[in-house]
């Protein structure tokens, strides 16, 4: 029995002996207070950064806008010549219960209001909320709402009007971009 003692007693001296002589190992990695370091500095270069990037964001969100209307109007304009007949862009129009910044869609009554049955081929949804349309000189269809018509032919109607249609989106900085479409179908962003 002493015997089976002194040899446990021995094999765990012999373990404890093992683990205070192994070497240490070289460790990689970075220190707690390396980390910090780093951590203050992004932390500084985002308290430099997001100011800056929040005055941008305004500006960004008018451009969007101006870019969606850009491709709803040129998508029209395709839809036109492709279907054979007049798609139209009305503003401020609802379609199933919702009201829409624009829609648009393909006129089979050559009226240039959304009716019933009409198919819409563009939903957009709310401008962001820092921008917004300050003018539009567009002119009205029978509904009393903003709208272009784009023949087949690509050629724009507008409504009472032979004029040059121009769509004004202001940032909340006061910021103007323009979307113009000309009397011969072309559409561009004005800035």
């Amino acid at each position: 029995m002493v015997q089976i003692l002194l040899s446990t007693f021995d094999v765990i001296i012999n373990k404890y002996k093992g683990f205070l002589s192994m070497k240490k190992a070289n460790t990689s990695g970075f220190t707690t207070v390396e980390l910090m370091v780093v951590v203050a500095i992004i932390g500084i270069a985002l308290a430099i950064a997001t100011p800056a990037l929040m005055a941008y964001m305004p500006n960004m969100q008018l451009k969007g806008a101006a870019r969606s209307l850009y491709m709803a109007l040129m998508q029209a304009k395709s839809e036109a010549v492709r279907r054979n007949v007049n798609c139209v862009l009305t503003f401020n129009q609802a379609v199933n219960g919702d009201t829409y910044t624009y829609v648009v869609y393909q006129d089979d009554n050559g009226d240039f209001t959304f009716d019933p049955g009409e198919q819409p081929i563009v939903l957009a949804g709310p401008l962001p909320s820092k921008v917004s349309i300050t003018n539009n000189n567009l002119g009205a269809n029978a509904d009393g709402k903003k709208t272009i018509v784009f023949q087949p032919n690509t050629l724009p109607s507008i409504p009472g009007s032979w004029s040059n249609g121009t769509i004004e989106f202001t940032s909340s900085q006061g910021t103007v971009t323009s979307v113009v479409v000309n009397k011969s179908g072309n559409v561009r962003i004005k800035l």
